[in-house]
């Protein structure tokens, strides 16, 4: 019984462990696993992502902040995300050559974030094609 403990226990002192400064340069270095790499780099990001993408147009309207400025914010915080995105494709490309016995579908992961990616690069440079 206090295996099992001991067990629980450590699972969770490890969970805690996610989202953390030294979990980013951990995932970021390509230190991490394929599967931590890809899923909880590209997915698990956006359960931060998604709602401050959401949240910040309402507080920069509630707050008065005009339509131009929350573009130019908003694609701010796009490019930022796309730089981590593509920070992230170098580590999953890295960690999918050192996993063979992941087969082909290391590079499916590699080419979902590649798309990942570019898609929030050109978001973020459309956000700012009115503006120049």
């Amino acid at each position: 019984m206090p295996d099992e403990f001991e067990e629980l226990t450590k699972s969770l002192d490890e969970r805690k462990q996610y989202f953390t400064p030294r979990w980013f340069g951990q995932l970021l270095s390509a230190r991490l696993s394929l599967g931590d790499t890809f899923w909880i780099g590209n997915f698990g990001i956006l359960l931060f992502v998604v709602p401050a993408l959401v949240i910040a147009p309402i507080l920069l309207h509630a707050v008065g902040i005009g339509e131009q400025v929350s573009g130019i914010i908003l694609g701010l915080l796009l490019a930022a995300f796309a730089v981590y995105l593509f920070a992230l494709l170098r580590a999953v490309f890295i960690t999918a050559g050192q996993t063979p016995d992941a087969g082909v579908w290391r590079w499916v992961g590699v080419f979902i974030t590649l798309l990942s990616a570019l898609s929030v690069a050109l978001l973020s440079v459309s956000s700012f094609a009115g503006w120049f």
